[in-house]
């Protein structure tokens, strides 16, 4: 019996070669860095839209100044209260100014 030697064909080593290894890494980094790069150019295109948007069809620049009035006041035809009862807005036909 001859233990030094052996009739089967030794594995083949299943590991990548480190070179190659490292080669893919970097190119899966540069096509990382290829496709981060349509991204920053959309960004820029949405932040360029949003401070300077386009015109809005049908709207036009004013002729003359004007100034329109609001008066936030109502006047209630009932109190409205809390579930406990509370008076949340003043008594039924008392006008008043709701402060957002």
């Amino acid at each position: 019996m001859d233990i030094g030697r052996h009739r089967a064909d030794p594995a083949k080593i299943s590991e990548p070669h480190l070179l190659q290894m490292i080669e893919q890494r970097l190119r899966e980094k540069n096509a990382a860095a290829e496709a981060q790069a349509p991204q920053a150019e959309a960004r820029e295109r949405g932040i360029a839209t949003v401070k300077s948007p386009p015109p809005v069809a049908g709207l036009r620049a004013t002729e003359a100044v004007r100034t329109f009035y609001f008066d936030p006041s109502f006047t209630l035809d009932h109190n409205i209260t809390s579930a406990p009862g509370r008076v949340l807005l003043p008594p039924a036909r008392t006008r008043t100014r709701w402060r957002w």
